[in-house]
């Protein structure tokens, strides 16, 4: 296939796919390309099972000046919300203007773009190893667990169930207000104690925090982090 495209003194990293591309798809991103910039974006595009799709997108980029990195082409699964197939795109651009730039084009000209936003916040406890506090997909946030650190702080300050239970509740509470959602809107929790001996109190707490009941699953662990009493995460639709 790089026979037929001119790169001579232009920068090709890599091109991943799961399907055919047409060769103007990574032709006109070069040949239009920018120098190395240090800045990289991932954009995941849903695309409708049409002729074009893949060319439609290359040729907005490219006219915008954006370097593509690398290329990722999948069907969606059968259980995916995403209709058709999905293309990841790793961008090179000048800046975040030039990403938002490329990004409103896009949406204008009718792609749906799946977003991936990280989350971070005083308000709730910070990161204490390779993960981020949550993650924005589209409408959907997904909380890392949270146990009852005080934020303030750092520490664990209770060492009953009660207090515990309602500070990890206060910790997402917190953390799904920083995301633009709310208690009110969590679909699914997941919920891990110690002591299953603790659920009826841990339960008397939890009900009054997620009063719409959302789905859950419960489950003794043998040692938490810190070596807590509860840990919860959640799922949660962002408002």
């Amino acid at each position: 296939m790089f026979n037929k495209i001119d790169v001579k003194g232009k920068k090709v990293v890599c091109l991943v796919s799961g399907g055919n591309i047409d060769v103007t798809i990574l032709s006109r991103v070069i040949k239009r390309g920018l120098l190395t910039s240090g800045r990289t974006y991932s954009l995941t595009i849903e695309l409708v099972d049409k002729p074009g799709q893949l060319k439609g997108v290359s040729n907005i980029i490219a006219d915008l000046g954006g370097n593509v990195i690398s290329i990722h082409h999948e069907r969606a699964s059968e259980n995916s919300d995403i209709n058709g197939c999905f293309l990841r795109i790793l961008l090179e651009t000048r800046n975040f203007e030039h990403i938002e730039l490329i990004k409103n084009e896009l949406i204008s000209q009718g792609y749906k773009l799946v977003m991936i936003k990280t989350i971070s916040t005083d308000k709730a406890p910070a990161a204490i190893g390779p993960y981020s506090q949550a993650k924005v997909v589209g409408n959907m946030v997904f909380t890392s667990g949270q146990i009852a650190i005080n934020p303030a702080n750092g520490e664990v300050e209770a060492t009953t169930i009660e207090g515990q239970t309602k500070q990890v509740c206060e910790n997402i509470k917190n953390l799904l207000e920083a995301a633009g959602s709310d208690l009110e809107n969590v679909v699914k929790t997941t919920c891990f104690l110690k002591n299953m001996e603790d659920f009826a109190t841990f339960n008397g707490i939890y009900a009054e925090y997620f009063t719409s009941k959302p789905a859950r699953s419960c489950v003794a662990a043998k040692q938490l982090p810190k070596d807590v009493l509860v840990e919860v995460e959640t799922i949660a639709i962002v408002k």
